[in-house]
């Protein structure tokens, strides 16, 4: 397996991304990314209690995807007493992969990509106020683009513990790519430029500095914060 990461401030200067590159799990590797919601300091904090939840149980032997969710749920409650922050919260999507099987869990609207030579799929469900309404088939896409409401997340990880956990389960093979993503990099990096940009380079490395001029060249709106993964 090899991996990489970068994040990068968005005009507010208080970025709110974090991720938890591959550690090793009971029998493979677990990863993860986060994004405070609500542009406040409490966000920051929200995610990274949810990313240390994340890390903490990756040698559980009782390893289990909603346990880990309700376990950053009671740490941020912790946090948001511990900071005299009230209201803060994340989202997150993590993903486990255990030899040809990768297991996602997932609050939120950060993605996971999984891409296997020129295809490319999202393996999460964002969990947004106009991603329920193109499901619904009430907006259409080009209405989507335009929709006020379009970054009004419905569910996310917070001290009440209420939230909607998706999950997912695919096979991986080698040369495969997994690419953890927040939303302020995938609205400006479109999926056929995953594609494009991991074709057209030579190694993990130079992908990701590729993805990271688009968005610098794009004008970076919001945090963003690409984790990617190739199988070997």
């Amino acid at each position: 397996m090899k991996f990489g990461a970068f994040t990068i401030d968005g005009p507010k200067r208080n970025n709110q991304d974090r991720y938890l590159e591959p550690v090793e799990s009971t029998d493979g590797w677990v990863a993860a990314i986060a994004d405070g919601v609500g542009g406040k300091p409490g966000g920051a904090v929200a995610a990274a209690e949810a990313i240390a939840a994340v890390r903490d149980s990756a040698k559980s032997s009782a390893w289990d995807g909603a346990k880990i969710f309700a376990e950053a749920c009671r740490r941020i409650r912790e946090a948001g007493k511990r900071e005299d922050i009230s209201q803060m919260a994340t989202t997150m999507s993590m993903v486990r992969l255990s030899n040809d099987s990768a297991y996602v869990a997932h609050v939120g609207d950060a993605r996971i990509y999984h891409v296997r030579g020129s295809g490319i799929m999202t393996r999460t469900e964002d969990q947004t106020e106009v991603a329920t309404l193109l499901r619904d088939g009430v907006l259409s896409k080009s209405q989507a683009k335009t929709y006020p409401r379009r970054n009004v997340i419905t569910s996310y990880l917070s001290a009440n513990e209420k939230f909607n956990l998706f999950q997912n389960y695919f096979s991986v093979q080698l040369d495969d790519y997994i690419i953890l993503i927040t939303d302020g990099a995938y609205d400006i990096i479109k999926k056929a430029y995953v594609i494009q940009d991991l074709e057209n380079s030579s190694s993990l490395e130079e992908a990701l500095e590729s993805f990271k001029q688009r968005l610098l060249a794009s004008g970076v709106r919001d945090d963003s914060t690409i984790l990617l993964i190739k199988i070997e």
